[in-house]
């Protein structure tokens, strides 16, 4: 009897892995990425901070082993983030674009948080005969572009962060976690245009 209980009540978990498509093999794989985008998001704000203080003559800190850290782990989640993609794209004929669209909003702004990335890290390498007032322009161009493709990737992906890990009122706390980030956000933003206004 008891072992009939907990085979019906197995069951029902199991449909649902079925019809998501995932195994309990996967499941290991998924709290390695849940881990890495924790990672990778605590070291973007870590980053976003000690840059918008430099930049706003508050502090001069070296963020260079931070920054070596932070592409390590965005190195990672890209290619966690590409597995899935891909698994995605192979097992269904039918992708509907306009169902998911959530979805494919947090694919595409996460290529271009990439992107924009390497332009941020980059650039400027392959251009060392632009004069300063160019460079710091196209500089807090790239950056105020990245914040906000940053942002609107962590927002279509935070609802779905949030319900993996069990949490209970998802939502409100959905919620929370934007609203903490945006002040962050905030002041990225500001700091870059006080860094363009006084160059």
């Amino acid at each position: 009897m008891r072992r009939l209980l907990r085979k019906n009540a197995e069951a029902p978990a199991a449909r649902r892995r079925r019809r998501s498509g995932r195994t309990d093999e996967e499941q290991p794989m998924r709290t390695f990425f849940r881990l890495i985008a924790t990672a990778v998001l605590i070291l973007f704000i870590l980053h976003g901070i000690l840059g918008a203080t430099s930049m706003t003559g508050l502090s001069n800190i070296d963020i260079y082993p931070l920054t070596v850290a932070f592409l390590v782990l965005l190195g990672a989640h890209i290619l966690c983030s590409l597995h899935y993609v891909a698994q995605s794209l192979t097992q269904t004929k039918r992708h509907y674009f306009r169902l998911n669209r959530n979805l494919w909003i947090r694919r595409f702004s996460g290529l271009a948080v990439l992107i924009l990335a390497l332009c941020h890290a980059y650039l400027f390498r392959f251009l060392p005969n632009l004069d300063l007032d160019t460079k710091t322009f196209i500089f807090t161009a790239i950056n105020i572009l990245l914040l906000s493709a940053t942002y609107i990737h962590i927002r279509y992906n935070v609802d779905a962060y949030i319900i993996s890990r069990g949490a209970e009122h998802y939502r409100k706390r959905a919620v929370d976690l934007l609203v903490f980030l945006t002040v962050f956000f905030i002041y990225f933003l500001l700091a870059n245009f006080y860094f363009y206004m006084n160059k």
